[in-house]
């Protein structure tokens, strides 16, 4: 790893570490979904897959939306 990504993963535990203290709650995951040229949907995509892997269910609605993504990204 190069010193640039040291530095943000440092700062990202030092975040994650500070709010589990001020908010007395453990952080079930954290995973980047996306950066700033992502599209909208992309990032859903990626919040909604991340939610699944972790044990979330989606509800009808968001389930079939995540079909429909899924069976484009296979085309």
């Amino acid at each position: 790893m190069d010193k640039q990504s040291d530095e943000r993963d440092s700062a990202i535990t030092g975040y994650i570490r500070a709010r589990e203290k001020r908010d007395g709650l453990k952080n079930v995951f954290f995973e980047p979904v996306g950066n700033s040229n992502s599209s909208r949907e992309q990032l859903m995509f990626n919040l909604v897959t991340a939610l699944i892997d972790n044990g979330f269910e989606p509800d009808e609605e968001v389930e079939r939306w995540y079909a429909e993504q899924v069976k484009l990204l296979t085309k």
